[in-house]
């Protein structure tokens, strides 16, 4: 996974955890409160379905405010996850 496809299964998860099609989302959408109002339980129950979904561990102490602010970073952060 990587690139595309990343930012593909992000997409795809953040449109199931809102109940829409993805033709509204684009990398720079906003996550938090001043874009889809995803709650801190709503991201969690997001990375949670990531984690599932790629089988990636995501890391609680390298998830940063930034990599949950927009579809575009989440993804970013995910990239960087599968190179290590």
């Amino acid at each position: 996974m990587g690139g595309q496809a990343t930012l593909e299964t992000v997409l795809s998860a953040v449109a199931r955890q809102m109940g829409q099609g993805t033709e509204d989302l684009t990398p720079e959408t906003v996550l938090g409160p001043e874009g889809l109002g995803i709650d801190s339980i709503g991201l969690l129950e997001l990375l949670l379905g990531i984690e599932a979904e790629t089988g990636l561990p995501l890391r609680s102490e390298t998830l940063t405010a930034d990599a949950l602010a927009t579809i575009g970073h989440l993804a970013a952060y995910l990239d960087g996850l599968a190179h290590d």
